[in-house]
């Protein structure tokens, strides 16, 4: 029987490979956990939990903190949106006497009756139907 050589050596490269992994994992592993447990002995139990409590509460004041400000947030956004439709010209058709919030609604109406033209109204004037 014939191997050729580039099989050969795949073969006892992969098992010299398999032969390292396992034996140097257990080693690792070993000191990892002695390392780990001489630094745990030097920790009271009580400095964990206090350790521990003391994160949870700065988490839980975190989330009440963005749940403040996204609410606070929106509610800014909402009285600024009020406050742009306040601002914003309203719009008057005097030929039907209606008026409108905004420049959308007003062309919208010129375009659909043909003969009303819409006008921009000042803050205090009111609507008045043609006569």
């Amino acid at each position: 029987m014939r191997l050729p050589f580039v099989a050969l050596f795949s073969i006892v490269v992969s098992m010299a490979c398999t032969g390292y992994a396992h034996s140097d994992h257990d080693l690792h592993a070993r000191e990892f956990v002695n390392d780990l447990s001489s630094r745990l002995s030097e920790v009271s139990t009580r400095d964990l939990v206090n350790a521990l409590s003391e994160r949870l509460e700065r988490r839980a004041n975190e989330e009440k903190d963005k749940k403040k400000k996204k609410k606070k947030e929106k509610k800014e956004g909402e009285d600024s949106e009020e406050e742009k439709q306040r601002a914003s010209p309203r719009w008057c058709c005097p030929k039907c006497g209606k008026e409108f919030p905004n420049g959308y609604r007003a062309k919208s109406h010129q375009d659909h009756f043909s003969g009303h033209i819409v006008r921009t109204l000042a803050k205090r004037d009111k609507c008045w139907p043609e006569q």
